[in-house]
């Protein structure tokens, strides 16, 4: 007499468990207490290096922002040439970010946007997937800025400077990048990456 009634709870544990698969909700349920931290696009920008006057002119990148919904916490950044390079094709910045509001992010970062035409930014912190430009690389370095700052927070009115080593090969001295900021906690993404090491792939396995 047992198994009938095994059966039915078995059978009737499939029913709710398929009734809950198959709900229309569009997103899962968050555990409680958990937070949804998202990442604004604050500014997208092109920076016009001139070698012979060593400045720099910044202007509103406009692809990136028909593509995306940029958030304006900024203004533009400043960016200050320190030296160019001719032989090696490299430039020397240091780029100002300020925050002109009363509220505060976490994890800003600037991103040098990688293109067919060469530039890198060299001594990045980490590469990231976010904002990606139309048509353009999907991965892209990014410097991370007040890493001194407690959670890495961006406070509101702050300004902080970052040194930028971006590779401008065959004297393309337009370069694009873009700046994001989290809320209202840190990104999920790792910041930097230290002592990274890439061993050969292992043997598959079957």
């Amino acid at each position: 007499m047992k198994r009938p009634i095994i059966i039915a709870i078995v059978i009737s544990t499939l029913i709710l468990c398929f009734a809950g698969c198959s709900s229309n909700q569009d997103t899962p349920l968050l555990p409680s207490g958990a937070k949804i931290i998202t990442g604004d696009l604050l500014g997208a920008y092109t920076i016009e290096f001139d070698i012979d006057s060593l400045t720099a002119h910044v202007s509103p990148d406009r692809e990136m922002m028909t593509n995306f919904n940029v958030t304006h916490w900024l203004g533009y950044p400043s960016v200050q040439i320190n030296s160019y390079d001719p032989e090696k094709e490299v430039i020397d910045v240091d780029a100002t970010i300020t925050n002109t509001f009363a509220f505060a992010g976490y994890d800003l970062r600037l991103i040098v946007y990688t293109d067919d035409d060469g530039h890198l930014l060299l001594n990045a912190d980490n590469w990231t997937t976010h904002w990606e430009r139309p048509g353009g690389m999907l991965f892209n370095p990014f410097k991370a800025y007040a890493k001194g700052e407690t959670n890495r927070i961006f406070d509101g009115l702050a300004a902080h400077t970052e040194n930028l080593r971006i590779s401008v090969p065959g004297n393309n001295f337009f370069v694009n990048i873009a700046i994001e900021a989290f809320h209202p906690d840190n990104c999920p993404e790792p910041y930097v990456i230290e002592n990274f090491i890439q061993y050969d792939p292992l043997p598959p396995y079957f």
